[in-house]
Order: structure tokens, then sequence, then C-alpha cells
């Protein structure tokens, strides 16, 4: 397993690398600040690392939600097992 997870990160590199040597030609990169001339392969790669960070973020917020949603869940359980075993320790009355 670990020699797959090695030979796929080693395509992925060389996919980088070619993919870096093929996108050489400068571009002008306009923001709000200013602007700056730099090889296309790295004005993507600064849009993809920004793509990758606002949507990690983004996971980050749902994941958040969703593990307060859990512990909120998990209490009630708790409170109601207890109750449970409260009302089973109750002695059974018949009214016959």
């Amino acid at each position: 397993m670990r020699i797959l997870v090695n030979l796929l990160l080693l395509a992925v590199f060389l996919v980088g690398v070619l993919f870096t040597s093929a996108n050489t030609a400068p571009v002008d990169v306009d923001y709000y600040l200013g602007s700056r001339q730099m090889p296309l392969a790295v004005a993507l790669l600064i849009a993809l690392v920004i793509g990758v960070l606002l949507s990690s973020f983004a996971g980050i917020a749902v994941s958040l939600k969703y593990r307060a949603k859990l512990r909120q869940s998990d209490r009630q359980v708790k409170k109601l097992d207890k109750e449970l075993e409260n009302l089973r320790a109750l002695p059974v009355r018949d009214n016959h």
C-alpha cells in the first residue's frame, strides 16, 4: 500500500513539473492593490492554493457545526438513558 501511495505522489509530482515547464509564459495578474507579472504556472498555483484554503475553511466550519450538534445529541442520550434506568428501578405495582 505504501508503495502505491509513493508511486501516486511521484506521478502527481511529475505531472506538476511537466505542467510548470509547459506554462512558463508571463501573464499580468491584476488585483485590487496593483498588478504583477508572473509565469502562468505560478498564477495558477496561487489560485489553486487560495481555492484549497477557502474550501478547507468552509469544510471546517461545517464540521464544527456537526460536532456541536453531535455533542448535544450525546448529552441528550445520556440524560434519557439515566431516566430510563431510573424508571426501570421503580417497583412494579399491581392494582388487581
